[in-house]
């Protein structure tokens, strides 16, 4: 227990070096809100920023906190998470900082990128396209990660547009499995 109680102070004082390094390097990085503006987030005014910084990274794959700013600011390997009642309606894929979420049922698909408005509220900025349609809608998708079991995250998004309006629900997303089986038709 002694032993935790050290590595904490130590991992938020690396973690606020880190942010603070970033924020300094100018536009591109955006580790505070500085970097350049997200694809597709314009109509929130959102900046870029490296999701390995926020709190959803330990549900990713990013590089320990112990690895240069560059490799950080780089995002997350490829990480893959579904539904977590079929296993394949939904599905999101993370790389680098960004995001390619596809759900079959809700005839959407919706690809961002991790960026923060106002110095603080983070979530994936980009654009939806819906089943039908000819051009994208600007969205967000906000993403709350559940650590509380083992190996096991949880992550809740949800994709809203610019008013706030839902446009999906609120889905629970689980990490594929290597041999995930067929997914189950749309209800």
């Amino acid at each position: 227990m002694k032993q935790r109680l050290t590595i904490a102070p130590l991992r938020l004082t690396l973690l606020v070096a880190v942010v603070a390094m970033l924020g300094g390097c100018g536009p591109g990085v955006g580790g505070t809100g500085t970097g350049a503006p997200v694809s597709g987030g314009t109509a929130f005014g959102a900046v870029a920023a490296p999701v390995c910084l926020s709190a959803i990274a330990p549900a990713l794959r990013c590089p320990g906190a112990d690895v240069m700013t560059s490799a950080i600011a780089d995002g997350t390997a490829r990480t893959v998470f579904v539904d977590q009642g079929t296993g394949g309606q939904t599905t999101a894929q993370f790389v680098g900082n960004g995001v390619d979420l596809d759900s079959r049922c809700l005839a959407l698909r919706f690809t961002g990128e991790w960026g923060v408005i106002n110095f603080g509220q983070a979530a994936y900025y980009g654009t939806v396209l819906r089943d039908g349609a000819t051009s994208r809608q600007a969205a967000r998708m906000t993403v709350a990660a559940d650590l509380s079991i083992a190996g096991a995250p949880r992550l809740t998004v949800e994709l809203l547009a610019t008013d706030g309006t839902s446009l999906s629900g609120r889905l629970v997303l689980r990490p594929q499995a290597p041999t995930e089986p067929a997914p189950v038709a749309c209800p």
